[in-house]
């Protein structure tokens, strides 16, 4: 994918931010189109010095005021500057998030550096929960450089991890570590791209059952450029030339993928890997390859070969009552219970779609295939989920998306059990 396609992307939802691939030596040019001379706020993720150092020397003409976020800071401190300094310049996630946010409390503008090829903390609507949940604009500019991605700022080679994928056995955190560097921080970008894959099924089984077939589905091209670039990735690695250019396509993927997820609602699969990081202390990332896999599994046998339980009601009371306990949320905007007419027409509905919704769902077991091939190529470690969590996470997707998908329609037709008490819950919660 090129500038232009990700900046008509921008476009067709109404964003004005302007995307620049290209050397992080060039900050200070493309900083200029929007503020010729002054101060600057510089903030970069802990790890990230090396790549904050490059940024910094690279801003000549301006006066920078460089701040390291070390671990839980959301950037507060970055208000104690003057009250001149009117732009901010993000590395790495937590950086960008803090930039966008000082930008704008300031009224100034910010630009934004990723440290990996991932666009996390760039479109998001809010920052993260630590600065409190602001409501923010985008970046304004982003300037991604493949190389330093491909160096996870500064922090190692990935050439050296140019290695045969193993095969994956079917055994949130908001921001991939931040002291992962080269391999660990490309394998993380690639990894929390596995619900893009599953979010497209997830849309279009929506659509033929909640009879909203005739909106476009934001995450198909978002889960093409996955697959595209992790292929791209591949043949890159197999070939032993640059990966810049192969990063520039993970991370225009992981900005189309952050774009659909600006106004959509929650994806049941990336719910599922959020809710297994929080509660296992693994990283994120891992636990979206993991949990997708298995997802991938069940759409396929659920659309292949599944027979729905006529006239099955499901315990709505008690899987909300363990949705509730487990998320500490209240889910109930996330269910709505169908009449007895409207049950039999999702049950007939199912068996004349499943064929389409069965190539669909290979079409995804396909993209996680590719997928995982070029994040164990990145170095990656095989994702490790506790025995049957998994499968729990599965059966609790139903709740935690509003969308008709794989998850929901098991619920709606009898092919998941019912909790047997609104205790049974998988996590104690402190």
């Amino acid at each position: 994918m090129s500038v232009s396609d990700l900046s008509a992307a921008l476009r067709a939802r109404g964003l004005a931010t302007r995307v620049v691939f290209g050397p992080a030596a060039s900050a200070a040019g493309v900083l200029k189109s929007m503020l010729p001379q002054g101060r600057v706020a510089l903030a970069a993720e802990e790890g990230q010095f090396a790549a904050a150092q490059r940024v910094r020397a690279a801003l000549s003409g301006f006066t920078v005021y460089m701040n390291v976020l070390g671990a839980g800071s959301c950037g507060a401190e970055l208000f104690s500057l003057p009250d001149d300094v009117r732009a901010a310049v993000g590395i790495g996630a937590r950086g960008i998030a803090a930039a966008r946010c000082f930008a704008a409390l300031r009224g100034g503008c910010s630009l934004a550096v990723p440290a990996s090829p991932s666009a996390r903390g760039i479109w998001e609507k809010c920052v993260p929960a630590g600065c409190g949940d602001y409501p923010v604009r985008p970046a304004d500019l982003v300037l991604f450089d493949g190389a330093l991605a491909a160096e996870g700022g500064g922090g190692g080679a990935l050439a050296a991890q140019r290695t045969s994928a193993p095969a994956l056995s079917p055994a949130g955190m908001p921001f991939a570590d931040p002291r992962a560097g080269g391999a660990a921080g490309v394998a993380a970008a690639l990894a929390e791209l596995a619900p893009a894959l599953a979010a497209a099924e997830d849309a279009e089984a929506d659509a033929v059952f909640s009879g909203r077939g005739g909106q476009e589905n934001a995450f198909r091209p978002a889960a093409e450029a996955v697959r595209a670039a992790a292929a791209a990735f591949c043949r890159a690695a197999a070939e032993g030339g640059a990966l810049s250019s192969a990063c520039e396509g993970v991370f225009s993927a992981s900005a189309l993928y952050f774009l659909a997820r600006r106004d959509a609602p929650p994806v049941a699969a990336e719910e599922a890997a959020r809710l297994a990081a929080e509660k296992t202390k693994q990283g994120y990332p891992a636990c979206a390859a993991g949990v997708c896999l298995y997802f991938a599994r069940r759409y396929e046998r659920l659309f292949s070969s599944a027979v729905p339980r006529p006239y099955f009601v499901p315990d709505y009371c008690a899987r909300l009552a363990r949705a509730a306990a487990e998320t500490g949320r209240a889910l109930f905007s996330n269910v709505r219970v169908p009449s007895g007419e409207e049950s039999a027409r999702l049950a007939a509905l199912f068996l004349q779609a499943r064929g389409r919704l069965a190539r669909g769902a290979g079409l995804f077991a396909e993209g996680m295939a590719g997928l995982l091939r070029a994040y164990f190529i990145a170095g990656g470690a095989p994702p490790a989920l506790p025995a049957g969590l998994a499968g729990a996470l599965y059966d609790l997707s139903a709740e935690l998306s509003p969308l008709l998908c794989g998850p929901a329609l098991e619920r709606e037709l009898g092919l998941l059990p019912n909790p047997r008490a609104a205790a049974e819950i998988l996590f104690a919660r402190a």
